[in-house]
């Protein structure tokens, strides 16, 4: 009886939670996809921005798409400092163009000073970080 009991209010209960959970998730999926969406129209625009004149389209669209991703909290912009000094030659271009192939269209800036280790300033997805800073604090150029 108990059993049968538990059977009958599964059976009514569970497609209207399964409802009420969809109706609630549902609307924060779409967004999830429409910010996804966004980034990767910015990264693809960055690649050609970044050589263009600044009234070029591609610059237009990868500045109202970062700009729109910044005001909503979807990309922000942390200084990750390297943990040593690196000396060796042409570093920094081997840092951006590794850098460049692991997350294209990502916006980063390398600021360097004298006896002090270089400091990269990155606006990516926030939990794109993670990984990005390990890569930065860890980076060796190639011998």
């Amino acid at each position: 009886m108990v059993a049968a009991l538990l059977v009958v209010s599964q059976i009514l209960f569970l497609p209207r939670l399964a409802r009420w959970i969809d109706s609630r998730a549902e609307p924060k999926f779409a967004e999830a996809a429409a910010l996804e969406a966004q980034y990767r129209e910015m990264t693809n625009a960055f690649v050609i921005a970044a050589e263009m004149p600044p009234d070029h389209p591609a610059v237009r669209v990868w500045r109202e798409r970062r700009q729109a991703l910044l005001a909503v909290g979807f990309l922000e912009t942390q200084i990750i400092e390297m943990k040593q000094k690196l000396t060796a030659r042409n570093w920094s271009r081997d840092f951006f163009f590794r850098f460049h192939a692991l997350w294209p269209g990502v916006e980063r800036t390398l600021k360097t000073g004298e006896g002090m280790p270089p400091v990269v300033e990155v606006t990516a997805r926030w939990d794109d970080f993670a990984a990005i800073t390990r890569f930065i604090q860890n980076y060796q150029p190639e011998k």
